[in-house]
């Protein structure tokens, strides 16, 4: 086995000379014959993957493959700050939880990529220094506009151009939409199980929400014809791709007939595509095949990093994306100078789009430990998206399985954080599986779920 070093911290390279088949394959056999024969032990630490493609010679997305298959047969794993090191022996995964893991907040995971963000913010000091924090009345450079369109090219053909708003973040976004188009005393319809962020805005604005019936694909069109026949709303928000929390895909049929009942009854659709970059060849959004009718919204919050509130919004056509823009001047939610900048760098340096990328494939590495860990559960969860939505069998109250997670230390939301109405609730709970800081922790997380899944809750007050 000859070894190549990469520094003080990485020191593993397998001879590939001889070896037939895959390559990735040939890479994973090499990995378990060191750790089997006490080359390498437990905790030691491996190359990136950049580094191990580098010093093969071979492609990054063959090193990729290799690293997720090693983890799915639990030889490595990895940490945030930490990189890939070489696993432990399989641990008692019924165990109770030490430390607190949340599968409620749904963000996307930490990656390798994003340690590009500490390079881009000492540029941007350098470059600015303290005029990097300096307010100018919510006015906004052409570059901003130019990262937003470039962000959102691959989901619209034409041309955006004064068509597009910045706000600091999704929910001041549709703060701002939701006072504008549809206003206090009104109507606005939404899926029956929606983000929990739109029912708070909507009572703070004191507008009526109406849940509307779904299946599978998302909003049912009879029931929403229904729904504006019977409600008069303003509005429609939905989410066609990867909705929050059913994780459904609508398709693009269902998306123009949809559009189509909005544009008879005179509503507007307030479409949020928080999921849509995650997802390759995902469906065009409502906004794209339909923009004479919708409000679209895209974050970078899920798609890049929790903490890079901007969202971009997408206007019918420039006198609506000026009234829009208008109104998040003056309620200050127009993007903060530091992070607006930022995401432009990102994005128009492509880093951005690196880090989109190893977003992807750590997310596929998830859903892999996600089918494995809940084989035997009834869940719904769409390939890239960040969430799962577990169905509860008939012996669990979603309520008694949620405090017996807590006590065990795992945090989870129920379905009745997103239910319009109580009785739209079903019995089922939302796991966010991009949260975790790393593959392990969610594996650690998902087995409690399963093993309680399984479980009386008679006996599972502590699962031990």
């Amino acid at each position: 086995m000859a070894r190549a070093d990469f520094g003080k911290v990485y020191s593993w390279l397998p001879d590939l000379k001889g070896a037939s088949g895959p390559i990735y394959l040939s890479i994973v056999q090499a990995l378990a014959e060191d750790i089997k024969a006490g080359r390498l032990k437990a905790g030691d630490p491996l190359p990136s993957q950049r580094e191990l493609a580098e010093g093969l010679g071979v492609n990054f997305t063959t090193v990729t493959r290799a690293y997720e298959e090693a983890r799915s047969r639990k030889l490595i794993a990895a940490k945030a700050g930490q990189g890939t090191y070489v696993r432990d022996a399989e641990p008692d995964r019924g165990a109770k939880i030490d430390a607190t893991i949340s599968l409620v907040s749904n963000w996307p995971p930490p990656v390798p990529a994003l340690s590009v963000v500490g390079k881009a913010l000492a540029d941007l000091a350098s470059e600015k220094g303290a005029l990097a924090l300096e307010y100018r009345g919510g006015q906004l450079e052409p570059a901003h506009f130019d990262a937003g369109r470039q962000w959102l090219a691959s989901s619209f053909g034409g041309d955006l151009r004064d068509r597009i708003t910045l706000s600091a973040g999704a929910r001041g976004a549709f703060l701002a939409i939701m006072s504008q188009i549809v206003g206090p005393g009104a109507v606005m319809l939404t899926e029956a199980l929606t983000w929990p962020a739109i029912k708070a805005v909507a009572r703070l604005l004191g507008i009526t929400l109406i849940g509307v019936e779904t299946d599978g694909e998302g909003i049912l069109p009879d029931a929403l014809q229904r729904a504006c026949s019977e409600h008069r709303p303003k509005a429609l928000y939905c989410t066609p791709t990867i909705q929050n929390p059913t994780a459904s895909m609508m398709g693009v049929e269902r998306r123009k007939t949809i559009a189509e009942i909005a544009r008879k009854n005179g509503i507007a659709i307030i479409e949020d595509d928080a999921y849509g970059k995650l997802v390759p060849d995902a469906p065009p959004p409502i906004a794209a095949l339909a923009p004479d009718v919708v409000i679209y919204v895209s974050g970078l919050a899920k798609t890049l990093a929790s903490g890079l509130r901007i969202a971009y919004v997408v206007s019918p056509d420039a006198a609506v994306a000026q009234q829009i823009a208008e109104r998040l001047r003056f309620t200050m939610l127009l993007p903060p100078p530091v992070e607006i900048a930022l995401a432009t760098r990102l994005i128009l340096s492509g880093e951005a789009e690196r880090i989109l990328s190893e977003i992807k494939i750590e997310m596929k590495a998830r859903h892999n430990i996600l089918r494995s860990s809940l084989k035997h559960a009834d869940f719904s969860a769409f390939p890239g998206g960040l969430h799962a939505f577990v169905k509860l069998p008939a012996k669990w109250s979603r309520a008694e399985f949620i405090n017996t997670l807590a006590r065990n230390g795992v945090l989870a939301a129920p379905s009745d954080s997103f239910a319009i109405s109580p009785s739209q609730a079903p019995n089922a709970i939302r796991l966010s599986i991009g949260a975790p800081i790393s593959g392990d922790e969610l594996e650690q997380a998902l087995q409690l779920v399963a093993n309680l899944h399984e479980r009386e809750p008679a006996f599972s007050s502590d699962i031990v």
